[in-house]
């Protein structure tokens, strides 16, 4: 009769062939991960500073439009009520919606006809031009420069929105509000 060959023996044994190409899936495999998720990181990492750039414009617009119909919060005057109107439209990037940012949001006031100089002291009449500026730094995530360790270029990213607008009359017999 026919003599039976048990598969254990001859069923798991591969030929040296394919233990070669084994041993080449695994470095093809990591030579194409490798930059895909370089890859991957940069587009995360340069969208979310896109996000944040668009999210500071956002508050720096929604402060100056704010700022142009001569509101105050109770207990600040008219400049940090416009930072904190920022801030609130900020997502938290420009500080918390408790205190007045001032290093990261400036509001300036301009004379119509001298754009390039800020004015001082109550400088928030009808007719000026205010500016409302937000600045944020970001961190980037990954290390876009393929440099990793000691030497690794650590510079942020310099996000700065600007928006500003002409101030609107009051009615009469209305005085702006402290600066």
């Amino acid at each position: 009769m026919f003599r039976r060959i048990s598969p254990g023996i001859r069923g798991n044994r591969k030929s040296s062939r394919q233990a070669r190409q084994a041993g080449s899936t695994w470095v093809e495999a990591a030579l194409v991960i490798i930059p895909f998720f370089a890859l991957l990181f940069g587009i995360v990492d340069f969208g979310t500073s896109l996000f944040i750039r668009s999210t500071v414009q956002n508050a720096v617009a929604s402060g100056l439009r704010y700022a142009v119909t001569y509101q105050t919060k109770a207990g600040h005057c008219m400049d940090d009520s416009i930072r904190l109107a920022t801030q609130e439209n900020a997502l938290g990037f420009l500080g918390d919606t408790t205190t007045p940012n001032t290093t990261a949001i400036t509001v300036n006031y301009y004379s119509a006809s001298n754009l390039s100089t800020p004015l001082a002291g109550s400088s928030n009449q009808p007719g000026n031009v205010v500016e409302v500026t937000g600045t944020y730094q970001w961190q980037w995530l990954s290390s876009l420069s393929g440099v990793f360790g000691s030497q690794r270029n650590t510079t942020p990213l310099n996000i700065t929105a600007y928006s500003s607008d002409r101030l609107g009359g009051l009615a009469p017999g209305v005085v702006p509000p402290c600066r």
